[in-house]
């Protein structure tokens, strides 16, 4: 199998092969190769078999370094922009250095079942509706305005429009009479329990309860808006996605205690008062102090 490497170097020669040079710098093999592994795979694919592309790829590395050395010239390396720039993409590789020294760190059985343990709700849920209501006191109306729903065959957009207009319900008519998702356990609800039981006994979404719901507030015209199936995930069934998660965890646990000891390494101190002298004004726009030149295009 075909692969990039500089393994075209004289056996025995330490020294590197150079493949470009100028008066401030030099292109060896490595430096190709390290450039074009950092490529797609099939950019690297086709050096492989093509010199034009090594050409082209050689020709840009030689660019890049005419231009860094007529910037570093002109002064343009002591830029803010420029050291700010230097400093993030360090920091980016060290933190990458670090990432990678913790990467592999698998968590232990217990602390599986722990996370299970404390996560218990997330994979044991019961089954759950959604519904909405409209509240009227009066039977007769309320009657004759589900009547006028089922005759229309109302939406959902359309009955959180009435129950805006229609309901008497004050603490859910401002929401379109949405009385979010709720168990079928009364007890765990503000809901009625005879709304409850209604909305249990609707077999789809959007549809609406066929008669009217009397609980001691009056009469609820109801409709299902959505459903969520119970879930009961034993921890056998439940650990390879908590192990991805743990994982997660410990990873970011360990990068963080890394992070943590260079604070002290360093003895960061903090001086947040200071913080109110912080001032971002959006009309100014970042110009960068670099004048304009002509730059090498290729």
């Amino acid at each position: 199998m075909a692969t990039l490497a500089s393994d075209t170097s004289p056996k025995g020669d330490t020294d590197p092969v150079i493949v470009a040079e100028g008066r401030s710098f030099r292109i060896t093999v490595d430096d190709m190769v390290a450039t074009a592994l950092a490529q797609s795979p099939t950019v690297q694919q086709e050096m492989i078999y093509s010199a034009a592309k090594k050409n082209a790829l050689l020709e840009k590395l030689i660019n890049m370094n005419l231009l860094a050395v007529e910037a570093k010239r002109r002064g343009y390396d002591r830029n803010p922009e420029v050291i700010a720039v230097k400093k993030n993409r360090l920091a980016t590789l060290m933190h990458t250095q670090i990432a990678q020294q913790v990467d592999g760190t698998e968590p232990s059985e217990e602390e599986l079942k722990a996370f299970y343990d404390e996560n218990y709700a997330k994979y044991n849920k019961p089954e759950k509706i959604r519904a909405r209501h409209i509240l009227i006191s009066d039977k007769k109306k309320a009657q004759e305005l589900l009547t006028l729903l089922k005759k229309e065959n109302v939406g959902q957009y359309q009955f959180r429009k009435v129950a805006r207009e229609e309901s008497e319900d004050k603490a859910t008519a401002s929401r379109g009479g949405d009385l979010a998702f709720f168990t079928r356990d009364a007890s765990q609800s503000d809901i009625a329990p005879e709304v409850i039981e209604a909305a249990y006994q609707i077999h789809a979404n959007g549809e609406l309860y066929p008669q009217l719901v009397k609980t001691e507030a009056g009469y609820h015209i109801v409709m299902r808006t959505g459903y969520r199936k119970a879930v009961d995930l034993k921890y056998e069934d439940a650990r390879d996605r908590i192990q991805k998660l743990v994982q997660r965890q410990l990873h970011r646990q360990k990068v963080d205690e890394a992070l943590l000891s260079l604070h002290k390494k360093y003895s960061i101190k903090l001086y947040e008062e200071n913080l109110k002298h912080v001032v971002i004004d959006l009309t100014k726009s970042a110009n960068s102090s670099i004048p304009p030149e002509r730059t090498i295009s290729r």
